[in-house]
């Protein structure tokens, strides 16, 4: 039988929608946002809410604060991201996500971002988009 727990991060329009069809359909879901008012929605409809603690404040201290000294190197995430992709592939399981996230670290590493922290991938997508990602109280 397959695995019916899935996780979902980011509950705004689309992803709170996606996330409540997936527990109408019997998924176990298991939900994420930096909004407790959207976890809490989803967990009335029977979601479990993820541990947030990392997830917050690695984008307050870290991505948001424009801080991307090491915690995690990049280089040693994109190696794990790496060898997750070759199981996936020889399972034959799809990595969607995980292949997404890996392309956009192999940009990063070409920009020769491996010695900074994973959440130095943000340069990726500021330079795609043309903005910069701060918090609201950065400046």
């Amino acid at each position: 039988m397959p695995n019916r727990k899935i996780g979902y991060i980011g509950l705004g329009n689309m992803g709170g929608g996606m996330a409540a069809h997936l527990l109408s359909s019997g998924y176990d879901v298991v939900v994420y946002d930096l909004r407790p008012e959207a976890v809490q929605a989803q967990v009335d409809r029977g979601a479990s809410a993820a541990d947030t603690l990392h997830g917050r404040s690695s984008l307050k201290t870290k991505t948001f604060a424009r801080n991307f000294d090491p915690g995690f190197k990049l280089a040693l995430s994109h190696k794990d991201l790496g060898l997750a992709a070759q199981l996936a592939a020889s399972l034959g399981a799809s990595n969607m996500i995980g292949s997404a996230a890996y392309q956009v670290q192999t940009l990063a590493m070409g920009k020769g971002l491996g010695n900074e922290d994973q959440t130095a991938t943000v340069k990726i997508a500021e330079e795609t988009l043309g903005v910069e990602v701060r918090g609201r109280d950065a400046d």
